[in-house]
């Protein structure tokens, strides 16, 4: 009997012993082999567990909650305890809590909130995270997160009354505050940023701007640089603690040429595109390395034609190396 052949269970176990036995990346590419082994195989690979102790680093977010949700619904895992099996404990928590009305769970309504939080968790929004006092007062700060992800206004202003803070990052997700300005949510940053919300008025612009830039939200950010702003201008040196020169750095290394462009304008140094120092510094190499065609097109043009005339003065035969190599080299 050949393999493909054998009943889903028995093939299944000998999937994931073959997967046991590999790399991640090997065992990956038996997707290819066939569409039974494509669609079975990233079940086998959570199965065999080699991704239990993998380096998430990389991992595209729709694997990651693959992996996440595989981890908040395996029967082998519900019973787990520990740091990392509290993550699903409380994903399966603000799932059960938003999916019932009247004492009863509506069980298609849970699992969708239990895919979009597993979505969510693997976007790695978060930063550093906000000691809170109580377990209760940290759930509380996941699902207020939650709430601003999903841009669910009646939660978000129901646990805006316990005096929750945007800015504060949740265990899980990260601050409301800069999740809600990497979807996008015009209305509700309006809402966060206004006075009556806790948080200074700083940590608020910054943290939203961050996220907007992480989010690639050209629109958003304009809209949050302006706020309480008439003339719309920006302080950056004001910025003591320097959390709007974060969103600055992230937008730097960002391949939305929109916001790439709209961060060097907000930078508080002055960068000289057509020094040779340039070609091989931190923003250009890391244009190069990951794929970001239009930012790094745009860097070449701005270096222009006046680096290729210094290289030729140098090198002395009148060839030079050319802007383009130091792009093949950021490359390599």
């Amino acid at each position: 009997m050949k393999l493909v052949d054998l009943p889903t269970e028995l093939f299944l176990q000998i999937l994931t012993s073959s997967v046991a036995i590999r790399t991640l990346k090997r065992a990956l590419r038996l997707k290819l082999v066939s569409k039974l082994f494509a669609r079975y195989i990233e079940e086998a690979i959570f199965l065999s567990g080699i991704v239990d102790d993998s380096p998430s680093f990389g991992w595209s977010p729709e694997f990651y909650q693959f992996f996440t949700y595989y981890h908040a619904t395996s029967p082998r895992h519900l019973s787990s305890t520990g740091q990392v099996a509290a993550i699903y404990t409380t994903i399966r928590l603000i799932a059960s809590q938003l999916s019932t009305e009247n004492g009863h769970r509506n069980e298609e309504r849970y699992t969708f909130y239990l895919s979009d939080l597993c979505l969510l968790h693997s976007k790695k929004i978060k930063g550093n995270v906000t000691k809170f006092p109580t377990p209760e007062l940290a759930f509380q700060q996941d699902l207020f997160a939650y709430a601003a992800y999903a841009n669910d206004l009646p939660t978000v202003t129901q646990l805006l009354k316990g005096r929750l803070d945007p800015t504060s990052c949740s265990t899980l997700f990260g601050a409301p505050l800069t999740i809600a300005g990497y979807q996008g949510h015009s209305s509700l940053l309006l809402l966060f940023l206004s006075p009556s919300v806790p948080g200074t008025p700083s940590d608020k612009k910054a943290w939203a701007a961050y996220g907007a830039v992480k989010g690639g939200h050209l629109s958003t950010l304009n809209m949050i640089l302006s706020y309480d702003d008439e003339s719309g201008n920006v302080s950056i040196s004001a910025d003591s603690g320097g959390k709007m020169r974060q969103f600055i750095y992230q937008g730097l290394q960002s391949g939305n040429l929109s916001i790439f462009k709209r961060c060097a304008e907000l930078s508080p140094c002055t960068v000289d595109f057509s020094s040779r120092q340039f070609a091989s510094s931190r923003t250009m190499v890391n244009a190069a390395t990951k794929g970001h065609v239009e930012v790094f097109s745009y860097l070449l043009g701005k270096m222009g034609g006046e680096l290729v005339e210094r290289e030729r003065a140098l090198d002395g035969n009148g060839e030079g190396e050319g802007v383009a190599q130091w792009g093949l080299l950021a490359v390599a």
